[in-house]
């Protein structure tokens, strides 16, 4: 392995007449605040020349590299350059302080210069925000930059961030003292950057550079499982000749997940982990998720291997969309294609969007083992229905689990683990063609067992109120509170142009009234004088029972904004009489007599009972 190791200063390596790429299956520009506050302070404070890390390269062309380690302290640098340099402008050096010697330097002998860092690559223009950043600019280009830009997220957002950070504390550097004491402080901070030491490892050949690069830990964000996936893939393919195909390949699993509308789309860390447990890569022995890339690591040891993790990643991360966002790609799903059986309905779509609504992630290796049986061609074996039940089992088990009674445990892991690792070995792609009833009869049992030395149908109605109470200024908690009632009224139909929404049977506006009513208080119904503390508690159990489940229906909006408004219980319940049978109105609200705190607290009662017993209750799994 060819290598080539030189410990330099930063002036140095940027001086040289090189050409720096960022490949377009790097890292995206990643760096934050907290980053640059370190770099600023490791400048700034030590008097000797300070270590930056390691850059690790290899070459591509005449004077030209790809960066392997070491982007993103690099265009943090370069970004830190041209903020000094923009400062010498304004205090009337018009060469800048020479900064473009290190940043875009002419080429000898002409008079053309090129940038010193390119970007092969990059989200919302990357490339073209970061130049705009090194290009010398102008009275009327300054309000150009790209912080002026509305970019709300992303590399070019972190970019940004890092300019206008270093920008600020340049400007506060130099608020005082004379223009040459001004002057005088630039240069400190220049010297300290230039003097700035670095290892400049230069490979002969991109292979050899990946695998150093997953050898060594260097400042800046730590790397996370998924990039050293990637190097570690993408080394044994880099001699194929087909590069270009391997990283769109590479690409495309990470834009799938990206662009999932879930905030922050799917972490790429948990894929690839989830993928593995998927597969029975564990042989149903849990691995840790700091410890995926090992598992990668051992398993690929040649091009071959390399090919087949690549394609088949590829080919699972859009059923692994569907586990976050169920009705991704409903179309293509129902149609089929040439790789994917297609399916006659979506019916169990409805247990994987509940499964979101309650934030749980632990089924997800056996719910991406079920759905990729279910897509595939060659295994009939596995029916929409059987998946549907196996899905609704695992929502019902995970609204008790984890709603009701809050529970957390590696456990529930280890089983998802190990069943996810049954449903593959059983699969056709391993000569196999082993049923799906056998798996669910046998973690139906284990759910139910477990069930029973967790919660009780006392434990379950004691705390079912607290599991969703109505809160408008929580999106969460809204999602679960409508999930709840829409179990109890099954049947309501919504219309497009008239959705559904939350009513409250006893008015919000009732909440004052009897607030009111408790301030005026002088005893209880004991005939105690009541304090202070008293009338607190007893003002929070009112709201807590107005905006219980038992207060709650729901109805189309035009019903309540319209209809219902904050009118009394009696001139409600007419107008619910009217619509019950396309809203499904819940018969003990239609045919109350009155409707008090205690018929609230009665109603509440009685919906826990219910769900305990039979809406999500384990003996329908039997």
């Amino acid at each position: 392995m060819e290598i080539n190791v030189l410990s330099t200063k930063l002036s140095d390596f940027l001086k040289r007449e090189e050409e720096l790429y960022i490949p377009r299956f790097q890292r995206p520009y990643s760096w934050r605040k907290k980053q640059f506050e370190e770099l600023w302070n490791d400048i700034t404070t030590n008097e000797e020349s300070h270590f930056i890390g390691t850059i690790i390269r290899y070459p591509v062309g005449k004077n030209k590299y790809y960066i392997v380690d070491g982007q993103q302290r690099l265009t943090t640098l370069s970004v830190l350059l041209a903020a000094i340099r923009d400062a010498y402008i304004d205090l009337g050096d018009v060469k800048g302080g020479k900064i473009d010697d290190y940043i875009k330097p002419d080429v000898t002998g002409s008079t053309e210069s090129f940038y010193k860092i390119n970007y092969e690559n990059g989200e919302g223009g990357f490339n073209n925000n970061y130049r705009s950043i090194i290009d010398i600019p102008d009275s009327d280009s300054r309000a150009a930059l790209p912080e002026s830009q509305h970019i709300s997220s992303g590399p070019s957002k972190n970019l940004m961030e890092a300019h206008k950070f270093f920008k600020l504390k340049i400007s506060r550097m130099v608020s005082k003292g004379s223009l040459e004491e001004k002057k005088g402080s630039l240069l400190d901070l220049l010297k300290k950057v230039r003097e700035l030491t670095l290892v400049d490892i230069l490979m002969g050949d991109v292979s050899g550079a990946y695998r150093i690069f997953m050898t060594l830990n260097v400042r800046g964000v730590k790397l996370n499982q998924t990039d050293l996936i990637k190097s570690h893939i993408l080394s044994h393919l880099s001699d194929s000749g087909n590069n270009d195909t391997y990283i769109e390949m590479w690409n495309k699993i990470l834009d799938v997940l990206s662009t999932c509308p879930i905030s922050g789309g799917i972490k790429e860390d948990d894929y690839f982990y989830n993928y593995l447990m998927s597969i029975g890569a564990s042989d149903g022995i849990k691995i840790s998720k700091k410890k995926t890339f090992e598992k990668y690591h051992n398993d690929i040891q040649d091009a071959e291997t390399a090919y087949k993790y690549l394609k088949s990643l590829l080919e699972d991360v859009s059923t692994y969309r569907i586990v976050y966002e169920p009705a991704y790609n409903q179309a293509s799903i129902l149609r089929g294609d040439k790789t994917k059986r297609g399916v006659k309905n979506t019916n169990w779509i409805p247990p994987l969007e509940a499964l979101q609504t309650f934030g749980v992630t632990q089924p997800n290796p056996l719910i991406l083992a079920t759905l990729r049986r279910l897509f595939d061609v060659g295994d009939r074996h596995y029916k929409q229905e059987k998946t549907q039940r196996l899905f609704s089992m695992i929502e019902d088990f995970h609204f008790i689990f984890t709603k009701v009674e809050s529970v957390r445990g590696s456990k529930i892991e280890n089983l998802y683990t190990r069943y996810a690792n049954d449903t593959y070995k059983t699969s056709p792609r391993n000569g196999k063609q082993g049923g799906i009833q056998k798996i669910q009869d046998s973690l139906a049992k284990e759910f139910g067992e477990y069930l029973l030395e967790i919660t009780s149908k006392e434990s379950f109605v004691k705390k079912f109120p607290d599991v969703a109470k109505y809160d408008k200024s929580n999106d969460s908690n809204q999602k679960l509170l409508m999930y709840i009632l829409r179990k109890y009224q099954p049947e309501f139909k919504e219309l497009p142009d008239n959705p559904e929404t939350i009513e409250h049977i006893m008015p919000q506006s009732e909440v004052n009234r009897l607030h009111k009513a408790v301030d005026e208080k002088i005893k209880d119904k004991n005939g105690n004088i009541v304090t202070d503390e008293w009338k607190q508690a007893e003002k929070e159990r009112i709201t807590r029972i107005i905006n219980s489940p038992g207060n709650l229906i729901i109805v189309r909006k035009k019903t309540n904004e319209v209809d219902l408004k904050d009118k009394p219980f009696l001139e409600k319940q007419v107008i619910l009489k009217k619509v019950r049978v396309s809203q499904d109105i819940p018969s003990e609200i239609l045919e109350a007599k009155s409707w008090t705190l205690e018929d609230i607290v009665h109603r509440t009662e009685k919906m826990a009972e219910r769900g305990y017993d039979e809406i999500w209750s384990f003996n329908k799994y039997k």
